[in-house]
């Protein structure tokens, strides 16, 4: 398949599992800390304030739980427009660059979940570049 982004498509790919897989453990892990402190009926001080179990688990639940939506969500997408950029056919340059664009935007909204353990940020980010700069068959020939 010459022609194609290959080695941007394998990048963005595991960068892309990376990053889902850090939105998942982000997501369980504040469904597992919401549950322990609803679980436990004390009063804890936060800021001079005493805060009860639950309104902590929900503060937790609250906070990991969007944190984990984001990374799962960026993830998805960079997955699916690095899939995108590869189905585009040779001649479409544009379209690989634009699909290079959102994995780019994308992995860097992933850096709010820590990037998908910040290898995952680092694998789409080359990927992504990679994708941008993408010359295809046209540039190839012109050179011979």
């Amino acid at each position: 398949m010459a022609g194609k982004p290959i080695a941007s498509l394998v990048l963005c790919i595991l960068g892309a599992l990376f990053i889902i897989g850090g939105g998942a453990l982000t997501v369980a892990a504040g469904s597992a800390a919401s549950s322990i402190l609803s679980a436990t009926n004390g009063t804890y001080t936060v800021n001079g304030q005493n805060v009860s179990g639950a309104a902590a688990a929900g503060a937790v639940s609250g906070f990991l739980g969007v944190d984990g939506y984001i990374g799962l969500i960026a993830g998805i997408i960079v997955l699916v427009a690095a899939i995108l950029a590869y189905m585009a056919a040779p001649a479409q340059i544009g379209r690989v660059k634009m699909f290079g664009a959102v994995a780019l935007v994308f992995a860097l909204i992933s850096l709010l979940n820590a990037g998908g353990f910040v290898i995952g940020f680092i694998l789409a980010l080359i990927g992504s570049i990679l994708a941008l700069i993408y010359k295809g068959d046209a540039a190839r020939a012109a050179k011979k």
